[in-house]
């Protein structure tokens, strides 16, 4: 394994505190549309409408929370996919020791989490980008702006520790089998998050297998996940 870059070393071992200082006055995150009451607000402040939390700083509420709101959205869709449900794989992933949390709060609720999103800063094929692992955010706090609000906070964060691009997988919402891709629903389950992610600017990343598999390959339709991205440096 090669040695980490300087941007990405600085990135991991930022505080929660200074993660949130980069958002500064001009891009603090009004995360429920009509309330006028959200901020982001300091990273040891509980229960706030906005918060950035290390992996390590989580406690047992805010875990159970979190994966509670994954596995409400995500169970169905895993379990017809390739990846498969498999929860203690999926826990390690969501609360690995390097995994940073935007968290989004009902503002009427304060211990009602509505939404969340978990990233990591890494290296992906000689690129610094901010991986984004999962934005979840509970069903009836839908189409108001938070997944677009959340893609912003991302992509500043990013932007300010020097990373080229925001990266992420989504799933098709389709059930691959070696020679045939047999769809669980018209149009593919997943295929709203598709259309969420292009409308963020996010594009089919040149790293993923539709791209760099020709379309006659036997392992193309193996695949039922796209990673897409969104550059930063542009």
């Amino acid at each position: 394994m090669g040695r980490t870059p300087a941007c990405v070393r600085q990135a991991i071992n930022a505080s929660s505190n200074e993660l949130l200082a980069c958002l500064g006055k001009d891009n603090v995150p009004v995360l429920i549309a009509g309330t006028g009451t959200q901020r982001a607000v300091d990273a040891e402040t509980e229960h706030s409408g906005f918060s950035i939390l290390h992996s390590l700083e989580l406690g047992d509420e805010e875990k159970t929370a979190i994966w509670g709101l994954f596995e409400g959205n995500m169970r169905d869709l895993y379990s017809g996919s390739s990846f498969g449900w498999n929860p203690a794989d999926k826990k390690k992933e969501i609360f690995h020791m390097l995994s940073r949390f935007l968290l989004v709060y009902d503002p009427d609720k304060k211990a009602n989490l509505i939404a969340f999103c978990m990233f990591r800063f890494e290296n992906e094929e000689g690129e610094d980008v901010v991986y984004c692992y999962d934005i979840q955010i509970s069903s009836q706090y839908h189409r108001i702006g938070v997944g677009r609000r959340l893609i912003h906070v991302l992509c500043v964060i990013g932007k300010v520790f020097g990373m080229e691009k925001v990266l992420l997988t989504v799933l098709k919402g389709i059930h691959a089998l070696p020679y045939v891709t047999v769809y669980l629903c018209e149009p593919p389950a997943n295929a709203k998050a598709m259309v969420f992610y292009r409308a963020c600017g996010f594009q089919v990343d040149p790293n993923s297998p539709s791209k760099f598999l020709t379309e006659d390959s036997p392992e193309r339709d193996k695949f039922d996940y796209e990673i897409m991205s969104r550059e930063l440096r542009t």
